[in-house]
């Protein structure tokens, strides 16, 4: 089937696409590559560098490769912003997106199973990380994310981890969580349009709403 809304592709861990209002539809229109960089100035300021290596598409790569630099005066007040929640989610959805492309190597293998237990912990973590910054933070900002981010871990649960076999299904995830690695904010809408992509896939984000990104996770296992 094809994938409505959501656009595979690569997405590197300190990069994001050009667009602070970007929709779902937008990323497969984009032609700029954004690096971000955080500089937080702490109590005892110490002489420090920020690298960043980008890698570029080589059968399509961007027109423009941009940087932006933050500056945060305030350490404190940095850890609570959406910006610092925002790169969070990016850099670890694109690690994530990575983990579940790479199963496509081990789809047929009787050990399958083991290797989902990547993804699915990248996933728990990821969640819970985003939900204890959230409980400091200046405004609820990754709600949307975590709706997301929690329906692909349940597609792991009640077996669903064998649905991972399939290379449409990776695909679908994959793009999803290239989405959420690129984008400044998440909308409702992407989560329901995520929701609706995994159910045509005949897959479970069986997500039941809650009023924090997420709690008890810790005791999951793919197996269950």
């Amino acid at each position: 089937m094809a994938y409505q809304g959501y656009s595979s592709g690569t997405a590197d861990s300190g990069s994001t696409a050009d667009s602070n209002q970007a929709s779902v539809g937008d990323l497969a229109r984009g032609t700029t590559e954004t690096v971000e960089v955080f500089h937080e100035w702490t109590p005892q300021p110490t002489n420090s560098s920020v690298e960043r290596v980008i890698d570029i598409d080589r059968f399509n790569p961007p027109d423009n490769v941009r940087l932006v630099s933050h500056v945060v005066a305030d350490f404190g007040k940095g850890f609570r912003s959406p910006e610092y929640l925002i790169s969070i989610r990016r850099r670890e959805a694109a690690k994530i997106a990575e983990s579940v492309r790479g199963l496509a190597e081990w789809s047929e293998s009787t050990q399958f199973q083991v290797w989902t237990q990547q993804p699915f912990e990248q996933l728990r973590l990821l969640i819970q990380r985003l939900s204890e910054a959230e409980q400091s933070a200046e405004c609820p900002h990754e709600g949307n994310s975590c709706e997301i981010l929690r329906q692909l871990r349940d597609t792991f649960l009640n077996l669903g981890w064998r649905h991972y076999r399939r290379r449409e299904v990776r695909d679908c995830v994959t793009a999803i969580l290239v989405y959420l690695a690129r984008v400044y904010e998440v909308s409702s809408n992407d989560a329901e349009l995520a929701m609706d992509q995994l159910f045509d896939l005949d897959m479970d984000p069986a997500v039941i709403p809650q009023l924090s990104c997420v709690q008890d996770d810790r005791e999951a296992d793919v197996s269950s």
